[in-house]
């Protein structure tokens, strides 16, 4: 039972087994308000029924529920030699996961929906084959395991009514890769390092086992691992004495042996900082935050306001400071879960052997404060969110807080600017759901900054060509459709599925968006991988505004294929990052695309016409702006091939040689806009714009596609600076930039 606290904030549901023979239920102490009630049970499809009216000392009955047999899915686990053999004893498993939303894996988590799981395993026959009964419709993923090899995964699209067709899952024995471990500087061999795959538990295809364990080296430096998925993968090496380094990707074959060589492990170097307060006294107990090559590390400054990072990979790290203070509870805090303060961030340089150092100085700063209501009521619990939105500073600084009791929030020490506000509401599983934006400017005082919540909503219909209902569509907001990079797209939540407003059809294709923030806005419908395609319409909003009939109508969809490869080598990459927009320039597909062992990808749920596709993979140069035309429904082919791309090495300094730090270092195309970065695993902020000038005045950005670009440099008291450089393919371009102080340079 989803309850009226479930539709807002709060959250609300009851849950009751049924024991009657009859399927009879019956549940009191409910409070009045609207409810939804949802029946699971094992083998059936779930049933749900929306908008039940319960009043006060009122008998509500008559509700009905009708659960729909589950599917039978039939199919073999064989090997991938040729011909295949089978694999008998093989464990088959599928999650059938029931949920009120019909939660898409390969889409993104929809918070504040139930879920239920009730998996089903089965072991194959003398002749691998196996029968797995009572599958929910939907998209599900079957998962076939057997000692000595890779995990094979199949995902199939299991129908309302009927049984799909017969499914082959294949089992790859993988690869053999070998190779030593040694020290950089005195070449001795490294016994006991840690050698692993990147990204553990994320690789589909990997087994378990060997995931959770890695290998060892042994006396000699030595290594050996099997069951390598096929693909370009390159491998962790720590050692609790070293900085930890990731090799270069790896061509591992389906079969065959892949000699590593000889690896270096650097000893990396340090940095150590200080954080100061306004009144420049140390500052104990901040938190401090790096994030860089070698992933992401935390810690707090003693009582003398120190803090240290050993053992770094040599490279660029960003380091953030974040401070408490300035709330209306004991500690700057509002209460048990609450707290407010600033967060101050800085790009070092790491050099091996070496010691870098940072300072945090807080210098005395403004307050900014107000109230956050609904409907004229305060809100407690809430998380306010402050990023200073000025393009010529690094990202990160600013502040959070939480709101107490009457809805009041404050974050001091802060300075002048532009700030991107949001407002957030924690949920039980994961993450937050973003309730509000907006930007606000701080000048020359404190400010006052009230926010009330959105309370306008959107609702409609999504049905097929033949005007039959569509369940489980998701029906997502998008702010702003102008062609920008992907970073800014994430950033302000501007693609599809980012903040609260979305929303997921019921089984009459129903769907209500509640809290949606006023505006211009485009509303895109996709129902996922399966049949249908995608469909956009714009619409304007107006505070409070009860929007209704907004219905859409899916029609067939077209499936995107091809082979997804390095271009070097031509072996597959494990998986690649997707940004296709239409002929509006809407993001209608933003997400993960997994690539098997062949190297070959599917997506489906597209529609017909002109696109431009972004693809990015990690360790590769992006391919940007590909043009795609899609003539209808079907599979259109479009092989992706990723080159390792070229480096690009900025060095700013100011008219008498000084060293800019901090300065902003953007890389433009043709058309002006801004290169979006690859995801990086080990530097998640390499998907951001945060280009900047480190300590030494330096910025480097790898694996940049090769061709001509406009390089912009900016920094607060000088003037911009725009200079045409080449970015060779597989190598590296050094730039030095100078730059002219506003307040000294001619006309």
């Amino acid at each position: 039972f989803g309850g009226p606290g479930g539709r807002g904030l709060g959250g609300g549901d009851l849950e009751q087994e049924v024991f009657d023979p009859q399927g009879e239920f019956e549940i009191s102490g409910l409070v009045a308000g609207t409810w939804d009630v949802t029946a699971f049970a094992p083998g059936y499809a779930p049933s749900m029924v929306q908008g039940i009216e319960v009043r006060n000392e009122t008998f509500t009955e008559g509700v009905s529920l009708e659960l729909v047999m589950g599917a039978t899915v039939t199919g073999q686990v064989v090997t991938a030699t040729q011909p295949p053999e089978p694999i008998p004893g093989a464990t088959v498993s599928l999650d059938n996961s029931a949920s009120v939303s019909f939660f898409d894996p390969a889409e993104e988590f929809v918070p504040g929906q139930q879920q239920r799981t009730e998996p089903i395993r089965v072991s194959a026959d003398e002749e691998g084959r196996f029968t797995l009964t009572g599958v929910n419709a939907g998209s599900r993923l079957i998962v076939a395991e057997s000692p000595g090899y890779l995990q094979g995964r199949v995902s199939i699209d299991v129908p309302v009514q009927g049984n799909p067709e017969p499914v082959e899952v294949t089992l790859r024995q993988g690869g053999r890769v070998i190779g030593r471990v040694i020290g950089q500087r005195n070449r001795e061999p490294i016994a006991g390092a840690r050698v692993t795959l990147p990204d553990e538990g994320y690789i589909e295809d990997m087994a378990e086992d060997l995931v959770e364990r890695g290998v060892t080296t042994d006396l000699e430096g030595r290594f050996e691992m099997l069951h390598v998925p096929p693909g370009n993968i390159p491998l962790i090496i720590e050692h609790g004495d070293y900085a930890e380094h990731e090799t270069r990707p790896l061509g591992i074959a389906e079969g065959r042996e892949t000699n590593a060589g000889d690896i270096f492990l650097p000893e990396g170097g340090s940095i150590i900082g200080y954080v100061f307060g306004a009144d420049q006294t140390w500052v104990a107990d901040a938190g401090i935050s790096l994030s860089g090559p070698n992933g992401r590390d935390n810690t707090r400054t003693d009582e003398l306001g120190m803090f240290e990072f050993d053992h770094l990979a040599p490279g660029q790290y960003r380091v953030s400071m974040s401070e408490s203070g300035g709330g209306f509870g004991p500690g700057g805090g509002f209460g048990p879960g609450g707290g407010s303060g600033t967060t101050l961030s800085q790009t070092v340089t790491v050099r091996e052997g070496e010691e870098s150092e940072v300072i945090f100085s807080r210098e005395p700063g403004y307050t900014l404060s107000g109230r956050v209501t609904d409907e004229g009521q305060p809100v407690e619990g809430l998380q306010i969110s402050l990023s200073l939105a000025s393009e010529a500073n690094p990202a990160g600084e600013g502040g959070r807080a939480s709101t107490n009791g009457d809805g009041l929030y404050s974050i001091a020490n802060l300075s002048p600017g532009t700030y991107r506000v949001a407002v957030s509401q924690r949920q039980r599983q994961r993450g937050g759901v973003t309730l509000r934006r907006s930007e606000v400017t701080i000048r020359d005082g404190d400010v006052t900054f009230d926010i009330e919540l959105p309370r306008s909503t959107v609702s409609g219909a999504v049905r097929n060509a033949a005007g039959e209902p569509v369940q489980g569509a998701r029906v997502s907001v998008i702010r702003d459709t102008t062609p920008r990079s992907i970073e800014d797209l994430l950033a302000s939540g501007g693609g599809p599925g980012g903040g609260a407003e979305q929303a997921r059809t019921n089984a009459n294709g129903q769907y209500t968006l509640e809290r949606v923030q006023e505006g211009e806005m485009t509303l895109l419908v996709r129902r996922g991988n399966d049949n249908y395609g995608y469909q956009t319409q714009q619409i304007s909003l107006g505070f409070g505004e009860e929007l209704t009939g907004i219905d859409f109508t899916l029609g067939d969809a077209a499936t995107l294929t091809g082979r997804a490869t390095a271009s070097a080598n031509g072996q597959p990459v494990t998986r690649f990052y997707i940004m296709l927009m239409d002929a509006s320039n809407t993001p209608v597909l933003q997400r993960n695309v997994n690539v098997d062992a062949a190297g070959t990808y599917v997506i489906t749920g597209l529609n017909e016409g002109r696109h431009t596709l972004s693809a990015f993979a990690d360790g590769f140069a992006p391919i940007y702006n590909l043009a795609l035309t899609i003539p209808g429904p079907g599979a259109v082919e479009q092989n992706l091939a990723f080159d390792a791309g070229g480096t690009l090495h900025v060095t700013v300094q100011a008219r008498g040689g000084e060293l800019v730090d901090r300065a902003r270092v953007e890389v433009l195309d043709a058309n002006g806009n801004m290169l979006t970065l690859p995801p990086n695993r080990q530097q998640e902020d390499n998907f951001f714009a945060e280009f900047f000038t480190d300590n030494f005045g330096e910025a480097t950005r790898e694996h940049l596609p090769a061709g001509q670009f406009t390089l912009r440099v900016t920094r607060d008291g000088y003037y911009e600076r725009r200079e045409l450089i080449t970015v060779p393919a597989n190598g590296r371009r050094d730039v030095n930039v100078r730059l002219e102080p506003v307040n000294t340079a001619g006309n």
